[in-house]
């Protein structure tokens, strides 16, 4: 039996879902299917903590333990696991319902590129870009370069390494890199966070492949590179793969191509590996195209990513230039038609259903100004009646600010009193905290040691969370 992910539907306010496989106490690598959700805070109990629990025997909510996603996971007694994570049945405002979707995923374990490298602490990068910007260092004839500061996940900052793995593989070539004609590690040229070397396999009738490995450290001030660790949640694009260039990725989760590529996916020559071929022709320049690229998603951790650049046939001694861009790309390049196939070795299933959404916000109406008067202190009190467009259905919070005529010397702001739907309203620093069933409330902003003329004014501004806002002196 090969390995499967089976939905269960929703327990309470978890979706459960059933992973079987070979035999009890098989590894698996289990991981969040996001194309199935709506909205990244539609599950889990944070983007980056999806609160995973699992279950050796059964669906059984009282057998139910916390598991770390980024850890491996063993199939129970009866070859599969029950897993279930947290759903939040209501994750904002909406129409009246909308469909919300669910997946898990597992997959065979990623192989360590050394022991114990499955156990190295997991980094989610959360898809931000990883700048690989050598400049003159990396663009000389070297095998390896170490890209400082190439990625800040929200401050916390990683170094990347590439390598190359693989001898030159001309019949005949030098063993090492400094002595290769028309190579370059890295290009900087016009796309500087991008991975761009220039090879030339001279006159070739047939394939030829160049292999490199990219791993992942902790920055340290003052080394060359801290504790290796692993990452998840990153893409890496091939772009401009033409005139019989090849790209080959393995240990992915996913990758995506567009409905009209000219790209030709094809077996690579390492297990579990796919080639992606160009066609004869090239494009001008080194440019994202529908046609001539490729995405490669790792949504898993892995502790380090080979990937071969090639060439199926060359007819000329010219210089490639190769171009991979990690997780930079922007929104305007992106695919207009896009199909996606996950890993041979990966399986998902999802589920949907429609929820009932929270009521719309109400709209702020108005301000009526109620003049001022003297509170029981025989201080100066300015009143403001605001109406709302209909009955809050569900707490809201109002944004308000008061701009005074006068100096602080005439007079300071007290304590800002609201009151609506028959109580006291709660006020908390610049925001007024209005519970559901209130259709008005009124706001008295008192004056303390006011020396005033009786000229003065004092102007409400008030913001609704949709950001309508009414003013009133």
């Amino acid at each position: 039996m090969a390995l499967a992910v089976q939905s269960l539907g929703l327990d309470g306010s978890y979706a459960i879902f059933r992973v079987s496989g070979d035999s009890a106490g098989q590894l698996i690598q289990l991981s969040l299917d996001a194309r199935q959700a709506s909205q990244p805070e539609d599950f889990g109990k944070s983007a980056t903590d999806p609160g995973l629990q699992v279950n050796l025997n059964s669906k059984d909510a009282s057998g139910f333990v916390d598991a770390d996603i980024d850890q491996l996971q063993r199939l129970g007694p009866n070859d599969e696991l029950f897993v279930r994570i947290p759903v939040n049945l209501v994750s904002g405002r909406c129409p009246d319902t909308e469909t919300v979707g669910f997946g898990l995923q597992a997959s065979l374990p990623v192989p360590p590129s050394q022991p114990g490298g499955d156990q190295l602490t997991s980094i989610d990068s959360q898809f931000f870009p990883i700048k690989l910007d050598g400049g003159s260092a990396a663009n000389r004839r070297i095998d390896e370069y170490i890209y400082d500061r190439a990625l800040d996940v929200n401050g916390q900052i990683l170094d990347v390494k590439i390598e190359m793995k693989s001898d030159w593989p001309k019949s005949g070539g030098s063993p090492k890199p400094s002595s290769w004609t028309g190579y370059v590690f890295d290009d900087p040229g016009k796309n500087k966070e991008r991975f761009e070397p220039r090879i030339s396999f001279g006159r070739q009738q047939s394939f030829q492949e160049i292999l490199f490995e990219m791993t992942f450290y902790e920055h340290l001030s003052g080394a060359a590179v801290g504790s290796r660790v692993r990452l998840k949640n990153f893409e890496i694009a091939a772009v401009d793969v033409d005139d019989y260039e090849t790209v080959s990725f393995n240990d992915f989760s996913r990758y995506e191509l567009n409905a009209t590529t000219s790209l030709r996916p094809v077996p690579g020559q390492r297990s579990g590996e796919v080639r992606f071929e160009g066609p004869n022709g090239s494009l001008k320049g080194v440019q994202f195209n529908n046609t001539h690229a490729v995405k490669v998603f790792y949504q898993h951790p892995v502790d380090r990513v080979r990937f071969g650049l090639g060439r199926r046939k060359s007819f000329s001694n010219d210089k490639r230039m190769f171009s991979l861009a990690f997780s930079t790309l922007g929104e305007d390049k992106q695919f207009t038609t896009p199909t996606t196939k996950p890993a041979d070795s990966l399986v998902s299933d999802g589920f949907s259903f429609e929820q009932t959404c929270p009521p719309p916000f109400v709209d702020l109406q108005g301000i009526e100004g109620q003049g001022s008067c003297l509170d029981a202190s025989g201080d100066p009190l300015f009143v403001y009646q605001v109406k709302l467009s209909g009955v809050t259905q569900a707490e809201e919070r109002f944004s308000f600010g008061l701009t005074r005529s006068w100096g602080v010397v005439d007079g300071r702001l007290g304590d800002v009193v609201v009151t609506g739907g028959g109580v006291a309203l709660q006020v908390v620093d610049d925001q007024i905290v209005v519970p559901a069933g209130v259709s008005g409330f009124t706001v008295k902003a008192p004056v303390k040691a006011a020396s005033f003329k009786g000229d003065e004014q004092l102007t409400l501004t008030v913001i609704d969370e949709k950001g309508g806002k009414a003013v009133d002196t």
